[in-house]
């Protein structure tokens, strides 16, 4: 029994780790630095104590929650809890309220919620709440592309096996919550730096617009649950661009003194030439992706480039009807490929733009009925669909792709993402990896 619940505690550690290399999970990485760098002239923190903290924070979100919710939910209601298009929009204006506090603009907030965040910052006498609910933050707004690794968990705990769940939860939250508590340690590192000046003001400042354009991606997911299609792919990348200009002139000194710009510029550090340089090569980048092209591993955070998304290869065709592909595969004889999908996916828009668009890919594609079935858009039919996936897969993890016969066999089942494309023509070939 010990050695059952020893290796099942390391296999969701392993499934944690490996969690770790979700597009989606590097977004957070500035909120993380941004929300335990001090302001300036504050007093110095305990930060060793702070990052344990916030550890604790993640992992109880991972361990407990999760499993409360599957309890009570089904092991659907963590999902559902996470594509919520008003959680998704509340997490948004979060970001941007961390946003303005490091840049320096909280005259620029309502009175009201200065004050509620002075006083969440001095619970405890040191924001030890606050930092719990930061760290409850950043579980939350991962469960989406985290959930290709702790559906199977969810769907046992929601069959009333508590024991191994809350084990393999625990174990999943604590390898997730490693880099994250090293990164709350980076502040400790930055303050026995030289205090030379006005760098502290300037680091803060350039965090907090990144964390403005982070924002971006949760305003995007409450804008494609509610189909309003408001933050396209063009807008989107059209304001991150914009912030990033802003970046750049705010990293050569532009708006201290924009009348004798041309006389301070001489006296800028190499630092914030690199910066500025990359800031630039990042600008000309996303600049290609508004006329089209493929932005390889950024394709991730961004909305779709068409707002069909059934329309993701256009030789291609995606049935979202089960029945009917059951029906085309009698035919034709061809086998069945069903993608579970959703429209905030942040792993699925990854694998539609940079694997299942491939020619080698789609060659292979064009062997199979495609169907391809949303769960996260809260409708009746994505949940159906949702409820179809944990009972013949035992999981509800998106993406999700498996190949059924005619007679509806299960062939072959591909979990998560992939980089390898090759890896998944074997896939698509049945072969074994």
């Amino acid at each position: 029994m010990f050695e059952s619940i020893f290796s099942y505690f390391w296999i969701s550690f392993g499934f944690g780790l490996l969690s770790l290399l979700n597009p989606c999970v590097f977004p957070l990485i500035p909120f993380t630095v941004s929300a335990f760098t001090p302001k300036e002239g504050e007093k110095k923190k305990n930060y060793l104590l702070q990052s344990v903290i916030y550890s604790v924070g993640i992992i109880f979100t991972f361990s407990v929650l999760g499993i409360l919710f599957s309890i009570f939910f089904g092991a659907s209601g963590i999902t559902k809890l996470a594509t919520n298009p008003f959680l998704n929009f509340s997490i948004g204006i979060i970001f941007l309220f961390f946003a303005y506090a490091l840049i320096g603009f909280d005259f620029l907030l309502p009175p009201s919620l200065v004050l509620f965040y002075s006083k969440l910052e001095n619970v405890s006498g040191s924001g030890y709440f606050s930092i719990l609910i930061k760290g409850f933050i950043i579980s939350i707004a991962t469960f989406t592309c985290t959930m290709p690794f702790v559906g199977s968990i969810l769907v046992t705990a929601s069959k009333g096996e508590w024991f191994f769940p809350l084990i393999g939860m625990f174990g999943y939250g604590l390898a997730f919550s490693i880099p994250f508590t090293l990164l709350s340690m980076f502040p400790m590192i930055l303050e026995r730096l030289p205090k030379n000046g006005k760098w502290n003001a300037k680091f803060r400042g350039i965090l907090g617009i990144f964390e403005i354009i982070a924002s971006l991606k949760f305003f995007s997911n409450a804008d494609l649950i509610w189909g309003f299609n408001i933050l396209s792919r063009e807008i989107f990348l059209s304001i991150t661009i914009i912030l990033l200009v802003i970046n750049t002139l705010y990293t050569l000194d532009f708006f201290e003194d924009i009348k004798n710009f041309y006389n301070q510029i001489k006296k800028i550090s190499k630092y914030q030439i690199t910066l500025s340089i990359i800031f630039v090569s990042l600008i000309i980048y996303l600049t290609f992706g508004i006329t089209g092209s493929n932005l390889g591993e950024l394709e991730a955070y961004l909305p779709p480039k068409q707002n069909n998304f059934s329309d993701k290869n256009t030789d291609l065709v995606w049935i979202e009807d089960l029945d009917i592909a059951k029906s085309k595969a009698i035919e034709s004889g061809k086998p069945i490929l069903v993608n579970f999908t959703g429209v905030i996916c942040t792993n699925c828009r990854y694998m539609e733009e940079n694997v299942l668009n491939t020619e080698e890919v789609k060659k292979e594609l064009s062997k199979y009925i495609l169907v391809e079935l949303f769960t996260d858009r809260g409708t009746e039919k994505d949940d159906a669909n949702q409820e179809f996936e944990e009972k013949k897969f035992g999981t509800n993890g998106i993406p999700y792709y498996a190949i059924l016969d005619k007679n509806d066999k299960i062939l072959s089942t591909h979990l998560g993402i992939t980089r390898d494309s090759d890896e998944f023509i074997n896939f698509l070939n049945l072969k074994k990896n």
